[in-house]
């Protein structure tokens, strides 16, 4: 979620930051990474020059250009930060960390730590190890903290659990048995069960995994954290039935025999104001799909527009020429796509493809993709049905991320990090924010929260607040910030009639550091389509307007899945993957432009 919240950021503070000082050195932080790539791949010298030679402020820079550059592998430029902040802070770095850790709550600064849905185990006073790579703990505390009753007989330890599984480990061998219902599975082990100054200790990851827990690492901290995520999930839901009612609603199942007429139109836009609000320059982007699908066959429409307008060549200024050459292509970018996924086929066509460097394929001429293989339509429509027939729920999505691909530390356990979110959303969306009247067979949600009605759910909470988050947000709101968000949900039948919700936010000066700012975030639509928008306006700054439609609506007719007859057709080659390459260099030169 850091990687999402950087980016956003970037775009929103840019209309609202006033024109930062010019640097002492006379590189910016973009164009140091350029130079120097990679702080992994400098040489000593290079370290240590830029280490007498660099303010923290720039080195702050450095790391926001290369956090950006590298999107895509943000292992490297962690464990080059890391790395970073141990040679750039030298002893005091290790002396900062136990108190950074005492202060999170670990009962051993000095080493390592583990967590159970949040909680930091003391494991009766016995600190966990490492061997061999892996985390050692005393067996009986930590297997009674996944919840399991333990029984310790001479060499075998068993663990039973509530759900009636079991566990069994033996004094010296890699294997644990795991027995579920009438099934029997050998899991083997990295390092044995091992006793050690009188303690038996076993290896945490595999036995938290064993019993369905999830097992996240941090070097940062030499943290490990066990969760629960369908625990944490039902946590979550008991404040959220309303909502989650309203998410489990029916819409119209997909009938693969059917056509649909899909329509979807993403836009956005940046303004910097002049003077005055009538003297800006507005960069804009949009793309628009529309077309036929039917089944695995597709005929789609698809339009990419940029304008950069006035600000161009003040956002390609630091960008590389063929970047920059690059994004002409994705100004008025036309494209016609066909294809059966049934079939394993997909052709494109588009008014610039023959622009692309290399590229052979000329004016009305078509591309033919081979997807490699043909995909069951049919049984992807029931894999779909089937995953369908899960209870979509706030707590399900707000755990699926980190239950799949991890959170990345930031300041707490991952389930941690998720129930703050959850105790935040329900603020504006928790059951004590709906009304709910029914007429006939209409049920209607009404939805309020105020900035009065939200000081006092606060008021209620910063007894709690071990972060100072939200009493800080409770001094706002008793001053200058205002907050509103209302609307009304629709259900008839079980089926979504109609929708039309608005979230609004005035940020005063006070807030910003800088100018008033005003957020808008507006939702409707009803079980067809649905239309969402984002608008922040700073005042003498500039704004950003974010907008997405969507609908789709049953039709006739058969999507056209091959080019026209007697058409020109082109295989895949080589130059399409440097076509992807060239596309996406111009796309990233662009975002590091913005930065």
């Amino acid at each position: 979620m850091r990687k999402l919240a950087v980016v956003m950021a970037v775009l929103l503070l840019l209309s609202c930051v006033p024109a930062a000082a010019a640097e002492e050195t006379a590189l910016t932080g973009v164009e140091a990474y350029q130079q120097y790539g990679p702080w992994y791949t400098w040489t000593q010298e290079q370290k240590d020059s830029a280490v007498a030679d660099w303010s923290e402020e720039f080195w702050s820079d450095y790391w926001d250009a290369y956090f950006i550059q590298v999107y895509a592998d943000d292992e490297q430029y962690y464990a080059d930060l890391d790395a970073w902040n141990a040679a750039f802070y030298g002893e005091t770095w290790n002396d900062y960390l136990e108190v950074e850790k005492e202060a999170l709550g670990m009962p051993y600064p000095d080493g390592i730590n583990v967590s159970v849905n949040g909680e930091w185990l003391t494991l009766d006073g016995v600190q966990p190890w490492a061997m061999d790579g892996r985390i050692m703990v005393p067996v009986r505390p930590f297997l009674e903290a996944l919840g399991a009753t333990v029984d310790y007989s001479e060499t075998v330890v068993t663990a039973k659990l509530a759900n009636g599984d079991s566990l069994e480990l033996t004094l010296g061998s890699t294997t644990l048995t795991r027995v579920s219902g009438g099934r029997i599975d050998k899991i083997e082990m990295d390092v044995p069960m091992v006793v050690s100054a009188g303690r038996t200790y076993i290896p945490a990851r595999f036995a938290g995994e064993a019993v369905g827990m999830t097992v996240e690492w941090d070097d940062y901290y030499q943290a490990a954290c066990f969760t629960d995520w369908d625990s944490i999930a039902a946590q979550i839901d008991e404040n959220f039935s309303i909502l989650n009612t309203i998410l489990a609603l029916d819409g119209d199942r997909w009938d693969p025999e059917q056509t649909y007429r899909v329509k979807e139109l993403v836009s956005g836009s940046m303004t910097l104001y002049g003077e005055t609000e009538a003297e800006n320059d507005t960069a804009a982007m949009s793309l628009a799909v529309d077309g036929l699908v039917r089944g695995g066959q597709a005929d789609l429409d698809m339009k990419l527009d940029l304008d950069l307008g006035e600000l161009k060549e003040l956002v390609t200024a630091s960008m590389l020429e063929e970047d920059t050459a690059a994004l002409d292509l994705l100004s008025d970018f036309e494209m016609e796509v066909r294809g059966d996924l049934g079939q394993g086929t997909l052709y494109m066509t588009g008014n610039k493809l023959g622009d692309i460097p290399g590229s052979t394929v000329g004016s009305g001429e078509w591309l033919a993709l081979d997807l490699g293989q043909s995909i069951d339509v049919a049984a992807l429509v029931e894999a779909l049905e089937a995953a369908q027939s899960e209870p979509l729920t706030v707590g399900a999505l707000l755990a699926v991320g980190p239950r799949e691909n991890g959170t990345g530390w930031y300041w707490a356990p991952p389930c941690t990090q998720v129930l703050d979110k959850a105790e935040k959303l329900a603020l504006f969306l928790g059951d004590d924010c709906f009304t709910v009247s029914t007429s006939g067979s209409t049920t209607t949600y009404t939805l309020k929260v105020d900035t009065l009605s939200l000081a006092d759910k606060l008021s209620g909470l910063t007894d709690e607040d071990e972060t100072g988050e939200l009493s800080l947000l409770l001094d706002y709101l008793k001053g200058d910030l205002k907050v509103d968000c209302s609307g009304t949900i629709k259900v008839r039948d079980n089926k979504l009639v109609d929708m039309d919700v608005r979230f609004t936010v005035k940020l005063p000066a006070s807030v910003t550091a800088s100018m008033p700012v005003d957020i808008t975030f507006a939702i409707n639509g009803n079980n067809t389509k649905a239309e969402c928008t984002l608008t922040a306006k700073a005042a003498y700054g500039g704004k950003m307007e974010l907008k997405a439609e969507a609908s789709v609506e049953k039709t006739s007719g058969t999507p056209a899945t091959t080019p026209p007859e007697g058409a020109v057709i082109h295989t895949q080659d080589e130059y399409l993957d440097y076509g992807e390459e060239y596309l996406t260099d111009a796309a990233w030169g662009l975002m590091s432009a913005i930065r």
